[in-house]
C-alpha cells in the first residue's frame, strides 16, 4: 500500500552500500520508518534533506517499507 506523508526526515543509520557502491539509508519520515531501495538515486538526495520537512511517498518493496519519492517542503 502506497502512502504519502509529510514530516521531518531523520537518518536513523546508514545501511551497507549496494554491490555497485551506492549508498543506502534507514530513515524516519514523520514517524514512519523506511529505507532507500538498492541503487536508488534518491539515496543521494537524502543527506540534503536531513532534519528538514519533506513530502515523501513510501511503498512496500520486497516486503520492506521503501522510499519511492521525496520532495522538500517550503
Amino acid at each position: 500500500m502506497r502512502v504519502t506523508t509529510k514530516g521531518k526526515l531523520t537518518i536513523i543509520k546508514r545501511l551497507p552500500m549496494s554491490k555497485d557502491g551506492n549508498p543506502r539509508y534507514l530513515l524516519d519520515i514523520g514517524g514512519i520508518e523506511c529505507q532507500t531501495t538498492v541503487d536508488s538515486a534518491l539515496a543521494y538526495m537524502v543527506p540534503n534533506y536531513t532534519q528538514q520537512t519533506v513530502t515523501a511517498t513510501i511503498a512496500p518493496h520486497y516486503g520492506k517499507a521503501s522510499l519511492i519519492n521525496l520532495n522538500g517542503v517550503e
